[in-house]
């Protein structure tokens, strides 16, 4: 019996679930300053935090939840290997792309129109009415290209979406360095996932002590080792010669990730922000990922309950609506008291299901249709891969 998760449901619930906690935690990161002030977030990865500006644990851990897309990175590999590389047979590119381009563009596009009129109108506050005219056509241009983690000063609609900037170059990359990734085998898989994460870490710390990064400007390449571990994670899992993990195991992987977590926010005023947001807690990703692939814990049992599983299929939708909603729901009330964010947080989750069954999977079905009838991923895999 295979280690991974097999085209059982009950294998794959539990990482599905856990989308929604990350996505969650990037919600919270974008939003929680707009109810305390400020208290708790950086304004800026470029600003400092130092210890006593961040001066207890939920402080600190509030502040880094922009490392959640590290985890959709790496769990986009991990997916995206189990859908199409355990064959070890060459990629159906044309049918990988359609796939990809119909599971994230539409919606995608449709939170970019959401948000352009809030995008517009900030700008024009911030400059003027001429400038806003001639700059915002050119963003939404360059954005529905794709293209604006590279044109960094042609983004900003939305701007969680710069993930999905990163993500087309990775499936862009998977045709080719897919398979090369998953028939590596015994040392030669363990050394390319030492040079990956080392030499990964220290080309974004040369990288950011060189160039003016930001958060919400990351150069993709930075984040593609990342997406690479995932891929070498699902290679080692699925190992013909390796066995399910037996319960310690799973339990203690789970209580090393944990502290190692706790380690990591504790530290976090020293460690420097970029290898934070690109990677740097890629290890702990993988000892979640492999704990909880199998049903060999209460949690995994826990996190395959049905209704968490929808909060997981919702997840892609909560990270791209959370903007667009609160621009729409403070253009009427401010979230800056507890019982409007709370409202608003709810109302948010609430759209993102929605989303996901009336906008989401019937226009990903409707692609597919038109496109390509006989998918290799199915609905609940493709919720997960984003």
């Amino acid at each position: 019996m295979s280690a991974a998760p097999n085209s059982s449901a009950d294998k794959i619930h539990p990482l599905t679930s856990l989308r929604f906690f990350a996505a969650f935690f990037v919600v919270i990161y974008h939003t929680l300053g707009n109810l305390v002030r400020g208290r708790f977030l950086p304004a800026n990865i470029n600003t400092p935090h130092p210890a006593d500006a961040l001066p207890n644990f939920g402080s600190r851990f509030l502040s880094i939840g922009f490392v959640s897309v590290s985890f959709f990175f790496l769990l986009s590999g991990y997916i995206l290997a189990i859908v199409y590389l355990r064959r070890e047979k060459p990629i159906d590119r044309r049918k990988f792309f359609i796939a990809r381009f119909a599971r994230v563009y539409p919606l995608f596009f449709i939170t970019l129109l959401m948000d352009l009129p809030f995008s517009f109108r900030m700008l024009a506050r911030l400059s003027s009415m001429h400038h806003a005219m001639l700059k915002i056509p050119i963003n939404f241009v360059v954005e529905t290209l794709m293209l604006h983690a590279w044109l960094v000063k042609f983004s900003g609609i939305n701007f969680p979406n710069w993930s999905l900037s990163a993500e087309a170059v990775f499936y862009l990359s998977f045709p080719f360095i897919g398979l090369p990734l998953w028939r590596l085998r015994g040392k030669a898989r363990w050394t390319a996932a030492v040079l990956l994460f080392v030499g990964g870490q220290a080309l974004v710390f040369a990288w950011s002590t060189s160039f003016d990064l930001s958060p919400l400007q990351p150069i993709p390449l930075l984040h593609l080792s990342t997406f690479a571990l995932g891929i070498l994670l699902a290679s080692w899992q699925f190992d013909a010669r390796r066995q399910s993990p037996k319960p310690w195991q799973a339990y203690a992987a789970l209580v090393a990730a944990a502290i190692v977590m706790v380690a990591a926010v504790e530290t976090s005023p020293w460690i420097p922000l970029h290898n934070l947001g690109d990677g740097i807690l890629a290890p702990i990703f993988m000892l979640l990922i492999w704990a909880l692939s199998s049903s060999a814990t209460g949690l995994s049992r826990m996190l395959s309950v049905r209704w968490l599983v929808v909060l997981g299929e919702a997840s892609f939708g909560l990270y791209l609506l959370h903007i667009p909603v609160l621009h729409i729901f403070e253009s009427v009330h401010s979230i800056a008291q507890p019982w409007a964010y709370a409202l608003y947080l709810a109302l948010t989750i609430i759209l993102s299901v929605l989303s996901f069954y009336f906008v989401e999977a019937p226009l990903r079905r409707w692609i597919l249709a038109s496109f390509d009838r006989h998918p290799r991923e199915s609905l609940e895999a493709a919720s997960i891969a984003q």
